[in-house]
């Protein structure tokens, strides 16, 4: 295996040769390549200069700031001019929008999208009559529905009838008795043995 210092040595080789290098040049890009290498191997990473200043940058962003009426911009990496936030959220971090608004104290009903983009997409739903097709949909669910339970229900009451009317002698008074509800678990068994005379 190769040591920091050999991987160093061939990176700014690499590096002479696509762009020229001074001698003292090269024995900084030495240095630095082996510092980086030296802190990737022990686990510590530095922050380069840009990082630090989209963290800076995102710190300093406001929940006002953040969702403004054309744009949403991402409170954790500071980056901005997303009509929808979700997206990126999974894709560069990881998060789901509940978390992302757990970990900034954003209100749960607050839409992570652009106000504007939320307005055309309401606007394209209603001119495309959306809402009165969802709206009759939903209705002739309820009605099926409806109609399901009171065919069962006929069933039971017709059923009930026909085995009351049956067990019960001509000319005597039928009575009807509820069907027991089914208890939970195993039912139980009742067995009558005849007895031996």
């Amino acid at each position: 295996m190769a040591t920091l210092v050999e991987m160093a040595l061939e990176m700014v080789i690499a590096r002479a040769k696509s762009t020229p290098l001074t001698a003292e040049d090269m024995l900084q890009e030495l240095k630095k390549f082996h510092v980086e290498l030296k802190k990737l191997d022990t686990g510590v990473v530095a922050e380069t200069e840009e990082s630090q200043q989209e963290t800076q940058l995102a710190a300093s962003l406001t929940q006002k700031e953040a969702f403004k009426r054309n744009e949403v911009c991402c409170m954790i990496c500071g980056k901005g001019g997303f009509k929808i936030l979700t997206s990126h959220l999974r894709v560069a971090h990881d998060l789901k929008p509940r978390q992302y608004k757990e970990m900034f104290g954003i209100a749960r009903k607050q839409s992570l999208t652009a106000k504007t983009y939320s307005d055309s997409r309401s606007k394209k739903a209603i001119e495309s009559g959306m809402s009165e097709r969802l709206r009759a949909r939903k209705e002739a669910v309820k009605t099926a529905k409806d109609s399901r339970q009171a065919k069962t229900a006929g069933k039971v009451k017709s059923s009930a009838g026909k085995a009351s009317a049956q067990a019960a002698p001509t000319g005597a008074a039928a009575t009807v008795s509820p069907i027991p509800k089914r208890k939970r678990g195993r039912p139980s068994l009742s067995v009558v043995l005849p007895t031996g005379e």
